[in-house]
């Protein structure tokens, strides 16, 4: 798991145990927050991951930094598929209307803005379309799986739909 920095690394092991492993780190709220530098990550990874290996990038892949790209296409050139799973709230994507003003507080800088979200969200909407869709192109473009999940819908037909897709 990266942040702004390595939060968990594991070794691959061939047994049901890490599978738990994993799944508690996931839902420890200890190893979410803070910033995100996917560059970092992925240049990080490079250089300890074998070859044989299918990686899967879970992310919101808000705030993932600048310079990213370059390391994703070295990664794809490395390794047997890399597959990027979107995971967003529907409010990162999609305001809610008709209800007026609301304060918004910055994840990033802690700055808080009361916003009237009918006059914003056409712009936002686009904006995250356009960002979503900015990364979505980046992993097929080059050559590599994605699948985008919201969290306000199951994930398993998205997940089961590309696997069969893809053959993996």
């Amino acid at each position: 798991m990266f942040g702004d920095d390595v939060r968990i690394a594991l070794d691959p092991v061939g047994d049901i145990s890490q599978y738990y492993k994993i799944l508690r780190y996931m839902v420890d709220p200890r190893y979410y927050g803070g910033g995100c530098n996917l560059a970092d990550s992925l240049s990080y990874l490079i250089n300890i991951i074998a070859e044989r290996t299918i990686l899967f990038i879970i992310s919101d892949f808000i705030g993932i930094g600048r310079g990213w790209e370059d390391s994703l296409k070295m990664m794809g050139g490395k390794l047997d598929r890399v597959v990027g799973i979107m995971i967003r709230d529907v409010r990162d994507s999609f305001l809610p209307r008709g209800i007026g003003s609301m304060r918004l507080s910055d994840p990033f800088s802690d700055k808080v803005l009361t916003v009237d979200l009918d006059e914003v969200s056409e712009k936002f909407e686009r904006l995250a379309r356009k960002q979503e869709d900015r990364i979505e192109s980046e992993f097929r473009d080059s050559g590599m799986g994605f699948v985008k999940i919201y969290t306000n819908e199951p994930f398993v037909k998205p997940l089961i739909n590309y696997l069969e897709l893809s053959e993996l």
